[in-house]
């Protein structure tokens, strides 16, 4: 059989790896059929062989894992931030009108001074969030938020 070179990029998806190996067998597959010396189950299996030998997970998985799991279940907290109450009544008070708010109306010591609401997305969000799954989902949304921060640096 004449050399056959496959390169196979290491990492990716899970549908990723699947297409090369398909890939890798069926190009080896069309150099079989030129070949009339070469058994084409025994290479399909070497080559299957040597594909799940190139994907095996690393010794840096487990850990990686662990450390997510452990910074997730350590950012499950009671939500502690002032301006939460604010965040919510302004988004309720956004889904009920329809509009944004141009007056502070929720704030005590600057009531109806103007106001451009630069938050407003976040605030109907963390709303409809709240509406949904209480304190509780909350907690959880800024636990994946935590999750997807420190995997991403």
């Amino acid at each position: 059989m004449r050399g056959v070179a496959l390169s196979l990029p290491k990492g990716g998806t899970t549908k990723q790896s699947a297409f090369i190996q398909r890939y890798a067998i069926n190009r080896l597959l069309r150099y079989a059929r030129n070949d009339d010396n070469t058994d084409k189950h025994e290479l399909v299996s070497k080559t299957y062989i040597t594909i799940l030998k190139k994907y095996k997970y690393n010794k840096w998985h487990i850990p990686l894992t662990l450390t997510v799991v452990v910074v997730f279940i350590l950012s499950l907290r009671l939500l502690s931030d002032p301006d939460l109450g604010f965040h919510l009544n302004a988004g309720k008070w956004i889904i009920e009108n329809f509009s944004f708010p141009v007056k502070d109306t929720f704030t005590f010591t600057a009531i109806q001074n103007d106001y451009i609401d630069l938050h407003w997305l976040f605030q109907v969000f963390i709303f409809i969030v709240f509406k949904i799954t209480s304190y509780n989902g909350l907690s959880i949304l800024v636990a994946i938020i935590t999750v997807y921060n420190f995997k991403k640096k």
